[in-house]
């Protein structure tokens, strides 16, 4: 009973055509509104396949589009209070184990508070998410994507975090921008199509990617923990979201030294890059490339699997 210029007005869409499966939209007041939904429902941002890639020099990859705000202003991290409960809208896939991973609790906590729950979820469904045990801070409206290559993950992660901010920049135009080199330090080491979990064809690091964002509007500040925690969550207090190199689902692995005239460098086998956007006293949020979706990681896989690479992190943020 409204119409389309004030949904669109009532939603800030600059493009009301740009609506896809999972989006929530305020309906203002007419003879027919239906109640909104929670402004602090997270849903996650649908992706599409484009069906050509963009020409670059190297090796091509489908480039995920992210459906965003078109230009987000800069938000600051939430504070997320042990004793607050949210709704989350269920997507294709999910389910009741993943979405309490990825809340930081129990099932048995999530079915009790959702009786339409017990024989499973299905999309489109809303849920009670019941608070976690511990406060802590996560970045609001983060976008999620697919990898659109096993290999090459962390340009999905980059594309995702330039995206948390509005304005994405594809796998592809990254791609293009990184040079060819054994040693990942230096640039893209090995072939973007390659099969994933070696170490030949394996992807690039967070210095030739800092320079990469850089030529598109956005700050790439390249850091190194070395088993200290504060370094990732005093930039999430500080509203960035951090790519960050850990091995996938967090499996124990051996990385392999390799001597190089210029830089020295480690390979690691399964290397899977994530994007850390909140955390708490029990873990880390991430996005989680290879499935799409969000996941909670405890703190002790987390660091373990990040220390084999130093801790290293790209925190995002526009220039």
């Amino acid at each position: 009973g409204v119409t389309v210029e004030e949904l669109a007005a009532a939603n800030g869409m600059l493009n009301p055509d740009l609506i896809v499966t999972g989006d929530l939209l305020i309906v203002p007041s007419g003879p027919a509104s239906a109640e909104a939904l929670p402004e602090d429902s997270n849903p996650q941002t649908d992706v599409e396949n484009t069906e050509t890639a963009e020409s670059t020099g190297n090796d091509e990859v489908a480039a995920p589009v992210l459906v965003t705000n078109d230009v987000r202003p800069q938000q600051p991290p939430t504070s997320v209070q042990a004793g607050a409960a949210t709704l989350h809208l269920v997507l294709p896939g999910e389910t009741v184990e993943s979405i309490a991973e990825a809340y930081g609790v129990t099932v048995p906590q999530l079915l009790a508070a959702n009786g339409q729950a017990q024989n499973g979820v299905s999309s489109g469904m809303i849920l009670k998410v019941p608070p976690a045990d511990t406060a802590g801070v996560q970045l609001v409206n983060m976008p999620a994507a697919i990898e659109m290559s096993a290999v090459g993950s962390e340009l999905t992660a980059v594309s995702v975090a330039t995206a948390y901010w509005g304005a994405s920049i594809s796998e592809n135009t990254l791609l293009a921008s990184l040079e060819m080199s054994d040693n990942p330090h230096l640039g893209f080491r090995g072939d973007i199509n390659g099969q994933f979990g070696g170490t030949d064809d394996y992807g690039v690091y967070a210095a030739p990617l800092s320079e990469a964002v850089s030529e598109h509007g956005f700050i790439g500040e390249v850091f190194y923990a070395d088993g200290d925690a504060t370094q990732l969550t005093d930039r999430i207090d500080r509203g960035l979201p951090v790519v960050t190199w850990i091995t996938y689902q967090t499996a124990q692995a051996e990385p392999q030294r390799v001597d190089d005239d210029v830089r020295p460098f480690t390979v690691v086998a399964g290397k899977q890059a994530v994007v850390a956007y909140g955390y708490d006293d029990q873990g880390v949020l991430v996005v989680d490339l290879a499935s799409g979706g969000y996941s909670h990681i405890n703190w002790a896989d987390f660091m373990r699997s990040w220390n084999y690479f130093d801790g290293m992190g790209l925190a995002i943020s526009p220039i």
